[in-house]
């Protein structure tokens, strides 16, 4: 399978930590370490880079929210907008 992500050899563009994803990336790296799944099985199975995964869980670089939306899938989950205030979400 062909990976997605910043292709080997590439080097990696110096981004700020948007702290607004970080409770996402915190809840999905949560669901891998129960899943007892490495960086690098998450990564092949969702056909990223390895690298870019670390990278990620180290807080250098942000994923891209297609990315997110990609390893939630994994784990069954979905990544949506909810409106404060609003239990279902957007009205």
């Amino acid at each position: 399978m062909p990976t997605r992500g910043r292709p080997r050899g590439q080097p990696a563009a110096n981004k700020k930590i948007n702290p607004a994803t970080l409770p996402v990336m915190r809840d999905l790296f949560a669901l891998q370490n129960t899943a007892g799944m490495t960086d690098a099985a998450m990564a092949e199975h969702a056909g990223y880079n390895a690298g870019d995964v670390a990278s990620w869980r180290s807080g250098n670089r942000v994923p891209r929210l297609r990315t997110l939306a990609d390893y939630a899938s994994m784990f069954g989950c979905e990544i949506r907008l909810v409106k404060k205030g609003m239990p279902n979400g957007l009205v």
